[in-house]
């Protein structure tokens, strides 16, 4: 075969892996053969023309993303509210879904965090209860939990909004919620949170009668944790008395008197349990707090994370190991007939901080 036909067969093949290559480029390209000044069988390559300017940034977008309102140094525009697109709350009518942001329906950890010290005691009190718990009363006072945990902690989030209405406008990340964004009036979200304790009330009154005495304390905690954070560099030790105030709540909910002469062993237990829930509730929020270091400093708002910068690992530490310790300690205290629910307990603990 003569080397003239070798290339003639070849050069059909190469003009269309270059117009092939061209255009996955972005290029134009045109074959033009036959025309005039150009020889036969060349392919030119050309540039479209943009329609339109492409923004460059020479920051990341995480970089973008941290300045603070009001930066000077700030590249960003700040965002506007858009409705969610996707989720539980996407498929809510329009006008319900500031009060389901205002519950924070769209960010189900902290019911989770809410739920799991309520978990926790239930699952610590079933074998110590006289009888022993059955597995279908230990389900459903675990439902009940979950359902309290759910409006409870959405009546702690919009209380929490109401005392924040004038500080969550310069926080980047709290600027669009619902009262600070305007969405709800301070009267509305009033009596939503109205609404919502009630119903907080009625899932407490299907417990025993002796759960009433230790779940209304924690109201005091629930509308003062905000205000802690005007007053104490340690709102976050507020938040985790509140939110482990389950961890107390499994043993009357299953019949167990934690105030009776002989249940030494079970209140200890109990407070041990109380005060490693505490500790990794102080622990994942001062993470959380250093999100919004800035903002925080900048508005006035006190936190963990700010007193605390410097030594932050060290202090995330010490929880770990105060959490990790009075959680095994509290099994040692339960007594003998407890022994067979311990290593589950362990493993539900250790998974969750593992997830968290």
């Amino acid at each position: 075969m003569h080397l003239s036909s070798i290339c003639g067969r070849i050069r059909p093949l190469c003009r269309g892996v270059v117009e092939s290559r061209a255009l996955s480029l972005g290029r134009h390209v045109s074959t033009t053969r036959g025309l005039p000044n150009h020889p036969a069988g060349r392919t030119s390559v050309g540039f479209v023309k943009p329609n339109q300017l492409i923004p460059l940034y020479f920051t990341s977008a995480s970089q973008r993303q941290v300045h603070t309102l009001g930066s000077p140094s700030s590249p960003a525009i700040p965002e506007a509210y858009s409705p969610p697109a996707t989720g539980f709350l996407s498929r809510l009518p329009s006008s319900w879904v500031p009060y389901g942001e205002l519950m924070r329906l769209d960010k189900p950890a902290g019911t989770i965090y809410l739920f799991f010290p309520c978990l926790f005691s239930t699952l610590l009190a079933a074998p110590l209860a006289t009888p022993m718990a059955s597995p279908l009363s230990v389900f459903g006072t675990a439902a009940l939990f979950f359902s309290g945990a759910l409006i409870m902690r959405g009546a702690g989030c919009s209380i929490n909004d109401l005392w924040d209405r004038n500080l969550d406008p310069q926080v980047t990340r709290t600027r669009l919620r619902p009262i600070a964004r305007g969405a709800l009036t301070p009267f509305r979200a009033l009596a939503f949170t109205g609404a919502q304790l009630l119903a907080g009330l009625g899932i407490l009154l299907q417990f025993p009668p002796t759960c009433l005495y230790y779940g209304i304390p924690s109201l005091a905690l629930v509308a003062t944790y905000p205000l802690a954070k005007r007053v104490t560099y340690y709102p976050q030790f507020v938040l985790g008395l509140t939110f482990s105030w389950g961890a107390m709540m499994g043993f009357p909910a299953l019949g167990v008197d934690l105030l009776a002469t002989d249940a030494g062993a079970i209140r200890a237990a109990a407070a041990l349990l109380y005060t490693s829930n505490v500790a990794w509730t102080v622990l994942y929020d001062m993470i959380y707090a250093h999100m919004d270091i800035r903002d925080d400093a900048k508005a006035g708002i006190k936190s963990i994370a700010l007193k605390h910068d410097a030594e932050t690992k060290k202090v995330l530490t010490g929880l770990a190991v105060v959490a990790d310790r009075t959680t095994c300690r509290g099994w040692d205290c339960d007594g003998r007939r407890s022994g067979v629910l311990r290593w589950k307990l362990w493993r539900s603990c250790s998974d969750a901080r593992l997830h968290d």
